[in-house]
């Protein structure tokens, strides 16, 4: 719980943060304005370090609800080390010009300049960091969410398909002489196995449009003249095809819902009046062609 409301202050801080850097800035320069007896130079330095603090509190008031409480603290943190490690090196250049007994001109303000240079890019690097990991959790709870709900889908689609198929066989055992019927149950029954291959291709889809798809050898030839087995009658259209005896490509199971929506876009933009599709697969030197027609 202490961990939790330390963690939704970080806005906060990094506003205060800047704040306090902008008073410090605001409070030396107008002192410096009665010791030089001069506007311009202190205000040139004030827009040095002055300014960018004052972004730096406008920056709080961004990270507010920007991110998780847990990446809005690394932004905080990286604005706080930001500015130590800059005022640090500033520092200590200081101290090295006193230890080599030369004189140091305005020291306040060279470390002021540090502290807010450091800690405005301490806040845009962590800024951008957190951001990218907030997107890369949401990609993963996307991914997830989606495979999840592909592996419900796919289930409950295969016992659906699975009863409408035992449904078709039982009205064409029963009107075994009726032939509409029984075209009708056998139609129903190949577009029902269509469903569950491409249910079943689902997984090789989304594999393939991974990083590191796996891929091996399959045979072109098998898959076209399923799918047309499939096609024939499933749609009012002649299709013909022109198959070598195999034709071996580099891919995976996807390549069956390219075919089978191919064939059917070639199906259904026909504007003919006896529709007709004609398939080709012509093996080449290096490729396999594949031709819808």
């Amino acid at each position: 719980m202490k961990r939790t409301v330390a963690y939704e202050s970080a806005p906060f801080l990094v506003a205060a943060t800047g704040a306090v850097l902008f008073l410090a800035s605001a409070g030396h320069h107008l002192a410096e304005i009665e010791t030089v007896g001069t506007v311009t130079a202190p205000l040139l330095a004030f827009a040095l370090d002055g300014l960018p603090a004052l972004g730096l509190v406008a920056g709080g008031r961004r990270l507010s609800g920007a991110f998780e409480p847990e990446n809005s603290w690394r932004v905080l943190f990286a604005t706080i080390a930001g500015s130590a490690v800059v005022t640090g090196v500033v520092a200590l250049s200081i101290l090295i010009r006193l230890g080599e007994g030369r004189p140091i001109s305005e020291p306040t303000f060279q470390l002021l300049v540090g502290a807010t240079t450091g800690a405005v890019a301490g806040f845009a690097s962590g800024y951008f960091y957190a951001h990218s990991r907030e997107r890369a959790r949401r990609a993963t709870k996307a991914m997830s969410t989606l495979a999840f709900t592909n592996s419900v889908l796919r289930h409950d689609i295969k016992n659906d398909m699975t009863v409408i198929r035992g449904r078709a066989r039982v009205i064409a055992d029963a009107e075994p002489d009726n032939e509409l019927i029984d075209e009708s149950a056998r139609t129903i029954d190949s577009q029902v196995e269509e469903v569950l291959e491409l249910v079943d291709s689902t997984s090789a889809i989304a594999e393939t449009l991974s990083d590191d798809p796996d891929y091996g050898e399959v045979d072109l030839t098998t898959i076209v003249r399923d799918v047309l087995n499939h096609a024939d009658g499933a749609y009012e259209a002649t299709v013909t095809a022109e198959l070598p005896d195999s034709a071996p490509i580099h891919a995976n199971q996807a390549i069956r819902t390219v075919v089978s929506n191919l064939v059917e876009n070639a199906v259904e933009h026909n504007d003919a009046d006896e529709p007709a599709v004609h398939v080709t697969v012509e093996p080449l030197v290096e490729d396999v062609r594949l031709r819808v027609v």
